[in-house]
């Protein structure tokens, strides 16, 4: 029973088709820019045991040629990545593949339906293009009353502010103003200018034009500034326009606000001058004010007199660009094209736009928002690239005549008002709807130096799904709260009808206070707002385009009548990767916990990996990557964003060879362990789990700098003992600066040697492995006591001994002996925080305890994935204890409840409790050894690898057990049966039996769909 039969005689197996073409792993891919593509293809069929002997491909400039490259009859079994082979590619251009194979009989499939790909343009010749400069704060002066120093400490208090000054002739003003904490402005007696009471309200000025407000001869501005707290205190104004009037020490201040102390009437002769506390830009508010303004609609109208055989249109933006041909866009992605560091590198896409011109008059336009680029980035400051975005493309135009024209952004453009008002990321988006475009004028052209254009590398950010409300409530009169039933990245799409001039607010938050009212302290001091004018014309929809929340909740208020769950649709965006994998068990718990799992990394992976989309953060925190970067790639292909991190984080390298704690580095802090090992980790990642060793190739030099800096900045011992962050958010349970920063640097070691040696680098290799060796030995003779203990005994000191091979062979089970007795000592919960989280449970089953594995698992309470859970989440949480216990909250300065990084155990139910993992990189052979434990009696498993679908599905009931398991065609597997013998195995007639071994009958098998039962 636990042999395998001889398989059936070949000529009993049907032939292979070959279908899922991808260039550079896209299907047919505008703007490749590589001078080598790289192509893939799947093969297909009903029969066991496909194998690919050869393959042949052929590129032409028509479907189905081969007058560019034939590769003429390769022996091999390479499908995934399968470099171009032959002459410089031409620029601009569509070229067209096909490919047939041939299996290990010798048999030919037929021809795959023909795939293309259009390569990169050969240069950039458009300008970069934008509205000339709106208003802004330069040249005034945060001010407040002369008392002590305002920019360090000043009371709980309302400070009052005035300025009179003249006018000759009344045009257009616009006043920006803010202050901390608040700021409410007066122009002559006339309210004007409220700020938002939200956290940190100053941090987002109020732009509003006064031209109305303003007559010949003398006028008064007048301000009221709140501070909420003892702490800094000022406000900045500025009137530009028909005449200037900045906040400085020419106005007056007062500690009290009399009878009609905003009216021009007003006597302020009795009020001393205002202290002068900072100039714009210094003191502590530095550069994190964001002066709001519209985005504009920049377009050009040019004329198609002939007709088209092929278009392509290659657009950009510093900030963020909709781009639209002839008033449709031109594509579903948003937020493109995507946040890198903006002085090295900016991408664009390609757009196949043939069909959508027309002859005669076309009109190429774009939207254009702030973004990263010259939005806030939260307490990273703002405007960190740029005061203003700016927008490119170039349309290139093949008439049936073999002519050609192009359309380029230059000075011809003009521009043209939009409905939004204000965009940011983190504070919102205003629009409205009563704004005309009005006359156009002429666009301001970037002068400055233009960064690297690189064809986009990430499938972009898409709207993936459309949740609608699950219930309606109201809280108090006039609010009302939507709750979408999913914390989630995204936007709103709201339906609505009233009279013009209304104003419909949206406030978004991750869950309630007791009273039902909308939770936003820990939000800190992004706004997430967004404001809707109407213009009164019946039904009205509204749609942000250059803003994301995150949110489960929505709270409404100026809403005309009564919404309902058709008024407001919440729109869940996250980067376009294909869904690939599936994981369900029998235990509730555990399937909640995926679940979560996958909302975290959809909400937290747009453009970069994130460590939150809610609150003034959203950065590109290396560390939350660097262990979960594995778990990311199995719900839905990661493969093109985390290509493009790692180019963001080399991109951020210091000099010195330290990665930076973010990516694009907006903080300059680097060299931590755990978090700058993620430009290590993240190739490696990019090799093991797509196959893909160009990251790693690429950048070898880089990941060497980084080893090479850890070294540096070791002692002679090889103990490194530096600044880290150590396991962030372990459950009182810490483990030393030396211990974690000497594990990460010996496992980065390794990992660089075993990159060196698949790239072909075989004497640095050598080298990196006998470092990673040397620094094993010192962690050893170091942290590891004779009787097993690690350090002082963390949970995570012994999780980061095992699971980066630190530890001896024969001193291993004792230190994985004393790990399970810790776990037994917290009662079967774990103590860990970011860096032990991903590799507890796989060194616990791996090393004798699989049962307490399961324990800590299917734990219900506090501190587990279940009690997060119980308390309702959908996402996983920042801190094991976001809602304490007793109900009450974790400190709103740093609580957020979708943070992927303690979700990163995704990685062991895949492969461990699935049973479904790599045996070599890509998957192209499969290691399936499912471990079943705990209370589970099934699980299934899915994962749509490079080489087609794979799956497994196993049950148990009693002693029996049943493990269905499905091979992709053109890979093998390696399959462990859990048995108390082989013996007690059925297996399929093509399974090889290779032995039993740790409680497992392992067999070799061929591709196929197959079932084994154990008795």
């Amino acid at each position: 029973m636990g042999h395998g039969r001889p398989a059936p005689h070949h000529r009993r197996l049907l032939p292979v088709t070959v279908t899922g073409l991808t260039t550079e792993r896209r299907a047919n891919p505008l703007g490749v820019d590589a001078a080598r593509p790289r192509f893939g293809w799947q093969l297909a069929s009903t029969a066991n045991g496909q194998v690919q002997g050869r393959y042949q491909v052929t590129v032409g400039t028509t479907a189905g040629a081969a007058d560019v490259w034939d590769s003429g009859e390769v022996a091999s079994r390479a499908s995934v990545d399968v470099p171009y082979g032959g002459p410089a590619l031409a620029a601009n251009r569509t070229y067209h593949w096909r490919v047939r194979v041939w299996d290990a009989h010798g048999r030919a499939s037929g021809w795959s339906a023909p795939a293309r790909f259009d390569t990169a343009p050969s240069g950039w010749t458009a300008d970069f293009i934008g509205a000339p400069g709106t208003a802004g704060l330069d040249g005034a002066s945060w001010i407040w009353y002369p008392e002590g120093d305002p920019a360090v400490d000043a009371p709980v208090a309302t400070r009052y502010f005035r300025r009179a000054f003249d006018v000759a002739a009344p045009g257009r003003a616009v006043l920006v103003v803010t202050g901390d904490d608040t700021a409410d402005a007066w122009v002559n007696g006339v309210k004007v200018a409220a700020s938002r009471r939200v956290t940190d309200s100053w941090k987002r000025a109020t732009t509003i034009d006064v031209t109305a407000h303003l007559r010949a001869g003398r006028n008064t501005i007048a301000l009221a500034a709140q501070n909420t707290s003892a702490s800094p205190a000022s406000v900045i104004a500025k009137l530009q326009g028909a005449v200037t009037v900045p906040t400085d020490a020419s106005w007056k201040a007062s500690q009290s606000g009399s009878a009609g102390w905003e009216q021009p009437s007003f006597d302020d002769g009795a009020w001393p001058a205002a202290r002068v506390s900072a100039a714009h830009l210094a003191g502590p508010w530095g550069n994190q004010v964001l002066v709001p303004a519209p985005a504009p609609r920049l377009g050009k109208t040019f004329t198609v007199g002939k007709p088209v055989a092929r278009a392509r249109l290659f657009a950009t933006a510093l900030g963020l660009h909709e781009t639209y041909l002839n008033g449709v866009k031109v594509s579903a992605e948003r937020l493109a094209p995507g946040w890198t560091d903006y002085t090295k590198r900016l991408q664009y896409r390609g757009y196949d736009v043939t069909a959508a011109l027309r002859q005669g008059d076309n009109t190429l336009s774009a939207l254009l928002g702030n973004g990263w680029y010259a939005g806030s980035l939260g307490f990273a400051g703002s405007r960190r690239y740029g005061t203003s975005p700016w927008y490119s493309a170039q349309l290139i135009v093949e008439y049936t005549d073999g002519t050609r024209g192009e359309v380029r952004t230059d000075g011809s453009w003009t521009w043209t008002s939009s409905p939004i008002v204000s965009d940011d990321l983190y504070h919102g988006e205003d629009q409205d709807a009563r704004i005309a475009a009005g006359p156009a004028q002429a666009v301001t052209v970037h002068t400055g130096p233009r960064p690297r254009l690189v064809a986009q590398v990430d499938p972009g950010v898409t709207v993936r799904q459309e949740l609608r409300p699950v219930r309606l409530t109201q809280p108090r009169p006039g609010v009302w709260i939507a709750d979408l039933g999913q914390n989630f990245a995204g936007w709103n799409r709201l339906r609505v009808s009233g009279p013009a001039g209304t104003t419909v607010t949206l406030r978004h938050g991750e869950i309630l206070n007791p009273d039902g009212t909308l939770y936003t302290a820990n939000l800190r001091a992004a706004q997430a707002t967004d404001t809707f004018t109407l213009a009164g014309r019946g039904v009205e929809t509204f749609e942000p385009s250059f803003t994301v929340h995150g949110y489960r909740y929505v709270e409404l208020t100026g809403f005309p009548g009564t919404p309902t769950v058709d008024s407001l649709t919440g729109l869940a965006a996250w980067t376009a990767g294909a869904e690939t994998g599936t994981f369900t068990t029998s235990d509730p718990l555990v399937n909640q916990l995926q679940h979560n799992i996958l909302w975290g990394a959809r909400s937290n992976l747009l453009s970069i990996p994130t460590d939150c989309p809610q609150r003034d953060e959203r950065l590109g925190w290396t560390g939350d990557i660097a262990a979960f970067g594995a778990t990311a790639t199995f719900n839905f292909d990661t493969h093109g964003l985390l290509a493009k991190f790692a180019d963001d984080m080399v991109d951020a390298q210091r000099a010195d060879g330290a990665f930076t704690d973010v990516a694009p580095d907006v903080l300059g802090w680097a060299g931590k362990a755990g978090w700058g090992d993620a430009g290590v980790i993240v190739p490696y990642v990019l090799w093991q789990r797509y196959g893909d060793l160009s990251a790693a190739d690429r950048h070898f030099d880089a990941l060497a700098r980084w080893v090479d800096y850890l070294r540096a900045t070791s002692g002679a011992d090889l103990i490194r003992n530096q600044e880290t962050y150590g396991d962030w958010l372990n459950v009182d349970d810490p483990t030393g600066n030396d211990l974690t920063s000497t594990a990460f640097f010996g496992w980065s070691a390794r990992l660089v040697a075993r990159m060196a040696a698949a790239t072909g680098r075989t004497e640095r290799a050598a080298a990196y492995h006998a470092l990673a060796d040397q620094v094993a030995a010192a962690f050893t003779n170091r942290f590891v006591a004779a009787d097993g203990t690690v350090g002082n005994g963390s949970q995570t000191g012994y999780v980061l001994a095992l699971a980066f091979g630190l530890v001896p062979p024969q001193r291993t089970q004792a230190v994985a002996d004393r790990l399970a007795a810790k776990v037994a000592s917290r009662d079967g919960h774990l103590s860990v925080g970011f860096m032990g989280v991903e590799n507890l449970l796989p060194v616990l089953a791996e090393h004798g305890h699989l049962d307490t594995a399961y324990r800590v698992l299917q734990q219900p309470g506090y501190p587990g994935w279940g009690y997060m859970g119980a308390r309702g989440a959908t996402t996983i949480w920042e801190r094991w204890d976001g809602i304490r216990t007793d109900g009450t909250l974790q400190d709103p300065g740093m609580n957020s409840f979708n943070h992927y990084g303690l979700g990163s155990v995704g990685d062991w139910l895949y492969r461990t409790v699935g049973g479904l993992g790599p045996a070599a990189p890509g998957y192209q052979r499969l290691l399936v050894a499912p471990k079943p434990g705990g209370s589970l009696t099934a699980a299934t498993t899915s994962l749509a690898t490079r080489y087609g679908p794979a799956r497994t599905e196993w049950s148990r009931g009693g002693t029996g057990l049943t493990l269905r398991v499905t091979v992709p065609p053109n890979t093998t597997a390696t399959v462990h049966v859990p048995a108390a013998s082989a013996a007690a195995v059925t297996a399929p007639a093509e399974a090889v039996a290779q032995g039993w071994s740790g409680g497992a009958a392992v067999y070799a098998l061929p591709s196929g769909s197959y079932t084994f039962t154990v008795a």
